[in-house]
C-alpha cells in the first residue's frame, strides 16, 4: 500500500501504512473524536494492518468545514471517497457513533455497486435498528455536556475543567450528538459480511440487550463479546478489536451470538 498525499480526499487520514500486503483497518471515531483518536493504535498494528481513519467535517484535518447534517450525508461522502482507498481488503472498525457511521458507510458502498469492506467490528454501540433518538444525550448546556462526559468515564478531569478546551469542543460535540438524535434506521436487505460486536460490562450508555440486535443486520457471521471496563474500554483496549479484525482477515469463524449467550439469556 502506498498513498500519495491528497489522493484519499478529505474524509480519510492515513495513520500507518507499513504493511503493504495486508488489509486496511479503517476506523470511524466516536462523538467528539477525530481521526487522531486512533493514532495510539499505530504501535499495535505495525506489520499487521495498514491503519486508516475516517474523519467527520468540522474537526482535525477538516476543521473549518461545515458539520455533516445527517449520518446519511456523512456516510454518502465516506462511501464516495472510499473509491480512492487502496485496493487492499478493508475492515471497518467503529466505536459508538463511529460504529453507526461504519455500518451506514458499508451500506452506502454496497448501494453504489462497488467494493465493500470484508467485515465490520462494531464497538460500544447498540444495533442501529434499536430506536434511541438520542434520549440519553445531554442538552446544549456546558454543565450537561460535562456531566455526560464524566459519566462515560473517558475524558480526564483536567480536560473537563479546562474551560477554553471545552468551549472549543462544545460545537463539535453538539454536532455529533445531533447526528445521533436525527438518525432514523431504514430497513434494508441485511449486509453479507461478518459483523463482530464488542461491548463493555460497565458501559452504562449501551444496554446489553441492545447489542444483540446486530445479529439482525447481517446474514454473515455475527458475534458478540464483552470486555471489562466502561464505554471507552474498546478504544483503550485495542486488542479486543484487533482480535475480531484478525478473525475477519483470516476468515476464522467465531461463536455466534446465539450460541455464545444462550445459557445467559435462557
Amino acid at each position: 500500500m502506498s498513498v500519495q498525499p491528497g489522493m484519499l480526499g478529505r474524509s480519510w487520514a492515513v495513520l500507518g501504512e507499513d504493511a503493504p500486503e495486508q488489509p486496511c483497518l479503517v476506523c470511524f471515531h466516536f462523538a467528539g473524536g477525530s481521526a487522531q483518536s486512533f493514532l495510539p493504535w499505530r504501535k499495535h498494528v505495525v506489520g499487521r494492518y495498514n491503519l486508516l481513519a475516517a474523519e467527520l467535517p468540522g474537526r482535525g484535518r477538516r476543521y473549518g468545514e461545515a458539520f455533516a447534517s445527517s449520518v446519511d450525508e456523512a456516510a454518502a461522502q465516506f462511501a464516495e471517497e472510499a473509491l480512492h482507498l487502496p485496493r487492499n481488503p478493508l475492515i471497518f472498525v467503529g466505536h459508538s457513533l463511529g460504529a453507526l457511521l461504519a455500518y451506514e458507510t458499508a451500506y452506502a458502498m454496497r448501494e453504489r455497486g462497488g467494493r465493500q469492506p470484508i467485515g465490520l467490528v462494531a464497538a460500544g454501540r447498540q444495533s442501529p435498528d434499536v430506536d434511541q433518538h438520542g434520549r440519553n444525550l445531554p442538552d446544549a448546556s456546558m454543565s450537561a455536556i460535562r456531566k455526560y462526559l464524566q459519566e462515560l468515564s473517558g475524558t480526564p478531569e483536567s480536560i473537563l475543567r479546562d474551560d477554553a478546551y471545552m468551549t472549543m469542543m462544545r460545537p463539535i460535540l453538539q454536532a455529533d450528538f445531533d447526528l445521533l438524535r436525527s438518525y432514523r434506521f431504514r430497513p434494508r436487505t441485511p449486509l453479507q459480511i461478518p459483523v463482530h460486536v464488542v461491548g463493555a460490562i460497565h458501559d452504562h450508555a449501551v444496554k446489553f440487550e441492545s447489542l444483540l440486535g446486530w445479529s439482525r443486520l447481517s446474514v454473515g457471521e455475527v458475534s458478540l463479546s464483552l470486555i471489562d471496563g466502561g464505554h471507552f474500554a474498546p478504544i483503550e483496549q485495542p486488542a479486543s478489536i484487533l482480535d475480531k479484525a484478525d478473525r475477519i482477515a483470516g476468515g476464522v469463524a467465531s461463536t455466534s451470538i446465539g450460541e455464545q449467550f444462550a445459557p445467559a439469556c435462557a
